[in-house]
């Protein structure tokens, strides 16, 4: 028997790995009880374990079931709180992201991942939206909302770009670019 052909670096372990070894290469702040490597991949189980919010994250994260999934397969020593979880993303710049899309981008390419969704002569259909945050600071807060006032400032950590690549077969796959 002719075992399958199988893309380790494609499957949801490989893709995960890839994913800690980019934000391991991220400079992070002394000092700070939760290294930032475990902020992100809790940022990436809250999605891939399809959370319906981070404050129901927070709850599971005491529990010892989600605490030992959590290590296993996201490699978290420890999950961060809802607060600290978002003051420490915040403090990101967005381009410390990009070496992970290009890494992932270029796993999928290498392992033949995209083929399937070409057309029109090896070209790809590319479906794209856009949507913007506007910010204005009030004391330690911001505002925000979607139709700024002419005295509100655009707020560039908070554009982002959604792209989902279509296949005529109707297959599609989403990627999502934060735009800096």
């Amino acid at each position: 028997m002719i075992a399958p052909f199988s893309r380790k670096h494609l499957s949801a372990a490989g893709l995960l790995s890839e994913a800690r070894r980019c934000f391991a290469q991220i400079p992070d702040v002394p000092g700070n009880e939760i290294a930032l490597v475990d902020h992100l991949m809790s940022g990436l189980a809250l999605f891939g374990l399809k959370y319906p919010s981070l404050p129901q994250f927070e709850n599971d994260r005491r529990e010892e079931a989600t605490r030992a999934n959590l290590r296993a397969l996201y490699g978290i020593e420890r999950a961060p709180s809802d607060t600290r979880f978002r003051e420490r993303l915040d403090e990101l710049d967005p381009h410390h992201l990009r070496p992970l899309y290009k890494a992932l981008l270029a796993q999928l390419q290498r392992g033949k991942g995209l083929e399937g969704f070409a057309c029109l002569d090896g070209h790809y259909l590319l479906s794209l939206d856009g949507t913007g945050s506007w910010a204005r600071r009030i004391g330690r807060g911001a505002m925000r909302g979607t139709h700024p006032p002419r005295s509100h400032r655009c707020n560039p950590r908070g554009r982002f770009l959604l792209a989902w690549l279509k296949s005529y077969t109707g297959r599609s796959a989403c990627a999502i670019q934060q735009n800096v």
